[in-house]
């Protein structure tokens, strides 16, 4: 959740921010409970491939206030029984223990994001006009001995599709937020 100072007029977000969703179990997590993605990885011959856990990224742009970051988040994107949310840095650059890694998956520039036009769509029934764009992505975090050959092979055969989407490797990789992704209705 985010803090507001009382007294003071809740800070407007005009660049773009970040909400990540995280499923709170662990349930799938691990080759042993035989995650798919962890099969399917191993199957492409990376057996060093230990878990692979999942989280929806929402990119955000417009006048938006903490308020407004709360109220997305706690009623339109996360789940509150399953589901945490946090705000993601879009400044990370690089995993921070050995051994893990993560990717970051995007659709490309001009790809419709049908999930961020409704996201804007219910921001504005909810009284949240300053959103003005949004687009969605997805976050793989990894453990395993894994080389810089075998997380482009997960990246590009596994977690994104080359023709509609872009990734990044343990960097952040922000979304195309454009007007096609979301934008004010006209009319």
């Amino acid at each position: 959740m985010i803090e507001q100072r009382e007294g003071r007029k809740p800070a407007l977000t005009q660049q773009t921010i970040c909400i990540e969703v995280v499923t709170q179990s662990d349930i799938n997590e691990t080759a042993e409970t035989m995650n798919p993605l962890v099969s399917a990885g191993q199957q492409l011959g990376v057996v060093s491939l230990e878990t692979c856990r999942i989280s929806q990224l929402y990119y955000l742009q417009g006048e938006i206030d903490d308020t407004a970051i709360t109220t997305l988040a706690e009623s339109i994107l996360a789940d509150p029984v399953t589901e945490s949310w946090h705000l993601h840095d879009l400044q990370s650059a690089g995993s921070t223990a050995s051994g893990t890694h993560f990717v970051e998956v995007s659709l490309l520039p001009g790809v419709t994001d049908s999930a961020a036009t409704n996201l804007v769509r219910a921001a504005h029934e909810l009284g949240i006009a300053g959103l003005e764009r949004a687009a969605t992505g997805q976050r793989y975090d990894l453990t395993g001995d894994l080389s810089s050959g075998q997380l482009e092979l997960l990246a590009s055969g596994l977690f994104a599709n080359p023709v509609i989407q872009r990734y990044a490797i343990d960097t952040a990789a922000v979304a195309a937020v454009s007007p096609l992704s979301g934008g004010r209705r006209h009319g």
